[in-house]
This record gives C-alpha cells, structure tokens and sequence, in this order.
C-alpha cells in the first residue's frame, strides 16, 4: 500500500468514525426524555415570563378521561423551585408510574389563597416508560394557556 492509499484510508476511515459518532450519539431531547421516564412534565412561568413564587400557589392534577369525560385523579404534584439550584425556572414533573395509555386531562389548579387562574389541556400519554410535555403560561385575569406543541 502507497502512502496516498494509507492517508486516503485514514482520511475514509475516520469519516466513517465521525458519522457513525453523531449518529448514535443521543440528542438532546431523547437525554431529556430519559430523565421524564413516565411522566408528564413541563415548565410554568407568568405572562410576563416571570417564574417568581409561582411554585407556593399552584398544583397539577392529571385526570384519565373516560370518553369525552374527566375521571378522577389518578396523579397530581406542585410546582418545584428550582431557583435554589441557580436556576430561574419553575418545573412540575406529574409521575404516571404504570398508568396505561392514553388521553388525560392535565389540570392547573390554583391553590392557598392564589390569584392565578386555572387551566387545563388533554395530551396524549403513549404509556409506561414515555414522557409528555407541557408547559404552560399562568396570568392573573385570564385561563392558564398551554404551550402548543
């Protein structure tokens, strides 16, 4: 082999290693979905964009809709503070556990005393082990208003 078919193996070769490198590589959407396994999650902030105290007055409840019907609750949580970890972020994360497939009814339900106003989307849960997210915008005088997807 002359030096120009070794430098032009190494030239192939390391092409090869660089595309089979970004393709197996995960993106960074399915790295976030492995930390929302089985869950329906999201991030809340006021129409000002504010995420400030948000989290003391709003919890997150997930009904399974029977038909065209809320059922009961069959999962709920509050809005966690991320701002002790340097963020300025207002996250929920509502944990599904085996809960099955299917269409469910997320709420946001001001608590305490809130002036927020309430809100709620359906969004379709694939199942144990997928994730959903939602994020929402809440305001003071109008329905909280879900992000599109």
């Amino acid at each position: 082999m002359t030096s120009m078919q070794a430098f032009r193996f190494t030239i192939v070769s390391a092409a090869f290693a660089l595309i089979a490198f970004v393709m197996l590589w995960p993106s960074r959407s399915d790295a976030v979905s492995d930390l929302h396994h089985s869950e329906i999650w999201g991030s809340m902030h006021t129409q000002e964009r504010s995420t400030a105290n948000i989290f003391k007055n709003i919890a997150i409840y997930v009904r399974k809709l029977d038909g065209n019907r809320p059922g009961q609750v069959v999962a709920s949580t509050e809005i966690l503070n991320r701002f002790s970890e340097g963020l300025n972020d207002s996250d929920y994360a509502v944990k599904m556990g085996d809960l099955p497939a299917g269409k469910y009814l997320v709420q946001i339900i001001p608590v305490d005393g809130s002036e927020y106003q309430p809100g709620g989307r359906i969004v379709n849960y694939r199942g144990k082990g997928t994730s959903v997210r939602q994020d929402w915008t809440i305001n003071l005088t109008v329905a909280a208003v879900p992000a599109k997807e």
